[in-house]
Formats: structure tokens, sequence, C-alpha cells
């Protein structure tokens, strides 16, 4: 059966590439003209995995800058999780830095919007993504964005993944930021993050970050520690490792008492 779509994606070959705004609008209107689809055409023809990743990012690249010759589905285009998908994607390629420039924009303008479809975005954990997200989640488990209880919720919902990675990192770079996290942790009753994030034993740091999660949230009578550590030591095959992770954090945190 002929389709439009298809021949948007025949352009997917070696040497296709637009560098010019007068290339772009010939194809889109020959594009229209041929489909009889009115003023613009759906971006949705050029989603999915190119074999040419450098002519579908010129392609993207300057349907950006277009006014009302193309149709992004949503009111903008860093609502599509589609547009986002194909931008990750064409980032595994050595198109990595002019997709990571590209992000800039939603950075600034609506980071709310980027994290949210960025969550959307699944399975997919690729560099670029982890990279959003570290770049992101700051100001909202932080609650430096106004819309930031609704974000993480929104996020929450759609995957608490993104959100118990998140809360690691910003650990990572700032330990004092604790605080905030378990509030956000807290004002997401009923999600299971906060248990997940207790159960969470991927990495050293990560075990750092939950053995300073779990005094905090004992503080707050939101766990009882005692049954906690005998849950974790109860398995032996990680229960000397664990251990040993204990008496680290403790070292760290008699070193870290006695230089202040």
């Amino acid at each position: 059966i002929f389709s439009w779509k298809d021949v948007a994606r025949s352009f997917d070959y070696d040497g296709f590439e637009i560098i010019s705004k007068q290339q772009f609008e010939f194809l889109i209107n020959a594009l229209a003209a041929g489909s009889k689809s009115g003023s613009s055409i759906p971006m949705n023809w050029f989603w999915g995995r190119w074999y040419n990743a450098k002519g579908q990012l010129s392609v993207f690249k300057y349907a950006l800058q277009a006014k009302k010759s193309v149709s992004w589905g949503q009111a903008r285009p860093w609502s599509s999780p589609e547009f986002i998908a194909s931008l990750l994607d064409i980032a595994q390629t050595d198109q990595y830095p002019i997709v990571r420039q590209m992000f800039e924009i939603p950075l600034r303008s609506c980071p709310d919007l980027l994290l949210i479809n960025l969550s959307r975005v699944q399975p997919i954990w690729t560099r670029l993504k982890k990279k959003m997200i570290d770049l992101l989640i700051p100001q909202f488990l932080t609650m430096s964005h106004p819309q930031s209880t609704n974000v993480l919720k929104t996020v929450n919902e759609i995957d608490p993944s993104v959100i118990e990675k998140g809360a690691i990192s910003l650990y990572i770079s700032n330990p004092t930021t604790l605080t905030s996290i378990l509030d956000i942790l807290q004002s997401l009753k009923g999600s299971g993050t906060l248990d997940r994030l207790l159960a969470n034993n991927d990495n050293t740091n990560g075990t750092y970050f939950v053995l300073d999660l779990v005094c905090l949230a004992q503080r707050r009578e939101l766990v009882n520690l005692s049954s906690w550590l005998n849950q974790r030591l109860s398995d032996k095959s990680t229960e000397l490792k664990f251990a040993s992770k204990c008496v680290e954090f403790l070292t760290r945190k008699m070193q870290t008492s006695n230089n202040v």
C-alpha cells in the first residue's frame, strides 16, 4: 500500500543531508503537495531509527526552526516522546555533540516537559538520557522549580527509576541534598519509591546513599533501623560485603565529624 510516510523515509540513504533552510522548505513543500496534507507535514514521518543518522538529524534541525510547515502532533516538539527517542537514538552515533547541543533549548525553556517526556522514553537508558536527567533532576528534587511537586509525581507514575537514579546521582554530587531528597520521597506516599531505594545495593556510592538515607529516615521514624539492618544482614551471600560497606560508611562519617 502506497504511503507518503514511506516516501519521507525513502530519504534515508547515504549522502542525503539538508544543509539550508531553502532545501528544507523545498522538501516539505514537495511532500505537502504530493500528499495533499495541507500546509504542514507530520513530523512522525521522520521518527524512528534511520541508517543515515546525519541526514535524519539535519531534517530535525531545520524542522525545529520551522514555524508552520511541520506538525509535531503535540503543542511543542519537546512534548513528543517519539521525537526525543529519535534524538537519543541518533546521539548514539558520531552525531552526539550536535544532539547534545540541541537539547540546550528545552533545558532552558521547558525543563519540566523535557524531564517528563524523557521518562516516557522506555526502556532506553542511553548516555545522553542519563546526562539530561542528571542535569534536570536537581532542580526538581530540591524544589527549585515551581512545578516540582507535580512534575515528580508525574515522572514517578511513568517511570519511578528516573527519580531513584536521579536521587542517587544528586546525592553523589552533593550529599547535603539528602534532606530534600527524603522530603520528596515522603511526598510520594504509596509509590514504593522510598522502599525500593532502601533496598538498593547496586554499587558502592549507591550503598552509601542508602545508609545515609535510612539513618535520616530512622530519625523521622519512617523506618526501624534495627529491623532494616537485620534484614540486610540475613542474606548470607551479601552479608560480608554489606557489613564492610557499613564500616566504611561509619568511618567516613567519623572522619567528616572530626574535620568539622
